[in-house]
């Protein structure tokens, strides 16, 4: 068996929408050529080729991981739920009324899939074997466990922000809302962690959740000379330097050859053609 693809479903399940798809080609991305192209039945989705990631994307957060899902029948169960976030366009995604329909990104889904499977991983501590049995004291225990920043030896240090609570229910709530597509397994028809509460509501956020900033303002008798010597530096020391670079650039022995201070300091006399201006900021 490859122990990169999840156990075939048993006898009288059905097969999921999604078996044998390619997951790029799902979400509508171009991948580099010869890159992976992961497929859905895959227990690792490395989608490190796709075209237009972000440079400051973590080269982490671009493979999908479900085997650090520790039950079998609930990777299936993140897999079409990933799947079904990246290509809401899907035809087996589109007949759902509770989905989402706008397609997350791929730094997002990251995000989700590591929720989701904290959330999984603690039913799994708990005994819990099938999402059916999932009622709302395992929703408020879970929320209780992973509120408290932690130290290594697992006692609570602090609480975390609202924002980061929130994600935490997300992990829970949104897998209520593709209960029809899941076919490993799915909560119990019309079951949704803290009901109808929103996971802004239930993490204490406030409204529109955005927190007020925590860094207070600078004063205006620090903030103004700064802002003015930003524009000095932009508006005049900018084209200056600029005309100096150039004209240093073109010299036989280039700039770095340079070695007299007094070469050193003329360079700073055309840079600063107003010194008296500078000075006075």
């Amino acid at each position: 068996m490859n122990p990169l693809v999840s156990p075939a479903p048993a006898a009288g399940v059905k097969p999921s929408p999604f078996t044998g798809q390619d997951v790029c080609a799902a979400a509508g991305f171009t991948v580099d050529h010869g890159r992976t192209r992961p497929v859905f039945d895959s227990d690792v989705w490395d989608l490190s080729g796709v075209v237009g990631l972000s440079l400051s994307t973590p080269p982490e957060q671009t493979v999908f991981h479900f085997t650090a899902i520790r039950n079998p029948r609930w990777r299936l169960v993140a897999k079409e739920f990933l799947f079904a976030r990246l290509a809401p366009g899907h035809e087996a995604v589109r007949e759902l009324g509770g989905a989402f329909r706008t397609p997350l990104g791929i730094r997002t889904c990251s995000q989700r899939l590591k929720q989701v499977t904290s959330w999984l991983n603690w039913l799994t501590d708990q005994g819990v074997t099938t999402l059916g049995d999932v009622i709302q004291e395992h929703c408020a225990a879970y929320l209780e466990w992973r509120r408290w920043i932690r130290d290594d030896k697992g006692r609570p240090i602090r609480e975390c922000e609202p924002d980061h609570k929130q994600y935490i229910v997300l992990g829970t709530q949104e897998l209520a809302s593709y209960t029809d597509l899941f076919t490993a397994d799915a909560y119990r028809p019309g079951f949704r962690p803290w009901g109808s509460a929103s996971a802004f509501a239930v993490a204490g956020a406030p409204k529109g959740g955005r927190q007020a900033n925590r860094t207070p303002p600078l004063p205006q008798e620090v903030f103004q000379p700064l802002l003015a010597a930003c524009l000095y530096l932009v508006e005049t020391i900018g084209p200056h330097l600029a005309a100096v670079h150039r004209e240093l650039e073109a010299e036989p022995d280039g700039p770095r050859n340079r070695d007299a201070e007094g070469d050193r300091w003329e360079f700073f006399r055309k840079l600063v053609p107003h010194q008296a201006t500078f000075a006075s900021l």
